[in-house]
């Protein structure tokens, strides 16, 4: 994964040739080539639509605010990484935020950049708990880790995108 993440600067701006010739690798074996696009497809963001309350997009903001984070998108995907990370250990607390019916108090529509792994822990969660769409997973985790959930637990350890803490990467 370090090699992957060190040359990927190589790979968005050159394309998988460039990043294999930079990285001393022959670009001929199809199977690490097609390895490289697979990796960068997975990585590669994908806007979807959420329906959040206003509140909780503020709690997003203000987090990318204090931990110095980009967009309060990274921190919508950090919390859905703590969420997956989690998940088996906080059940009972999500299963139980999950059967409060919520109305939403001040709805807001927009587009959040996530990656894959994300959505596809979205889509997992939202069968999971039965929920009706990815906008409650998404209440769902975001009222846990707003009520639950150690800022700095949340904010200050490094996760990977398969969700475990990152000690290597």
């Amino acid at each position: 994964m370090k090699f992957f993440k060190k040359w990927l600067c190589d790979l968005r701006v050159g394309g998988v040739d460039s990043f294999l010739k930079r990285a001393d690798l022959n670009p001929k074996p199809e199977n690490l080539r097609s390895e490289v696009e697979l990796n960068l497809a997975k990585m590669a963001k994908r806007e979807i639509s959420l329906t959040l309350e206003q509140q909780q997009l503020d709690w997003l903001q203000s987090m990318a605010t204090k931990y110095g984070l980009p967009t309060p998108d990274k921190a919508l995907r950090i919390v859905i990484l703590f969420a997956k990370q989690v998940k088996d250990s906080v059940s009972s607390s999500f299963k139980e935020l999950s059967s409060k019916s919520t109305a939403d108090k001040s709805p807001v529509t927009r587009m959040h950049a996530i990656d894959e792994v994300h959505d596809t822990f979205l889509e997992e969660f939202k069968n999971r708990y039965n929920l009706s769409s990815k906008d409650q997973a998404v209440h769902v985790i975001l009222e846990y880790c707003v009520t639950n959930a150690d800022e700095k637990t949340l904010f200050e350890v490094k996760r990977c995108r398969h969700g475990e803490t990152c000690k290597s990467c």
